[in-house]
């Protein structure tokens, strides 16, 4: 079975007036409609927020903040490791090639590794 898992897209600001002066063609409710409908849906969602756009005031920057944490507490959500290792270009994965799965010395090591992580 296939599908969609994960939609990501450049919101670039959760305010009103921004959004029309970017001339993104949305409104913050009409995005919130839309990622609660992906998330009912069972599929990820991942927005690219800026701050600091021209024109944009403290109040403005507060709201957004404001916003964006009232949608974490709405949804549940919780950090994807995928985002965090993009953020700390740290993805705490290790590698292992194995010659031979069969020999139970390369079994040892990867136990080890395993267990120590």
């Amino acid at each position: 079975m296939g599908g969609c898992i994960a939609v990501s897209g450049g919101l670039e600001v959760a305010h009103d007036r921004l959004l029309t002066l970017m001339k993104k063609g949305v409104t913050v409710e009409q995005v919130a409609r839309v990622t609660r409908a992906f998330t009912d849906a069972g599929i990820l969602v991942h927005a690219y927020l800026m701050y600091g756009f021209p024109t944009e005031t403290p109040e403005e920057t507060l709201e957004t903040l404001e916003r964006v944490r009232a949608v974490i507490a709405d949804m549940d959500y919780r950090p994807a490791r995928i985002g965090r290792a993009l953020r700390t270009a740290q993805t705490q994965l290790v590698a292992l090639l194995i010659p031979d799965t069969t020999n139970t010395f390369y079994a040892a090591i990867a136990n080890s590794i395993e267990t120590a992580m």
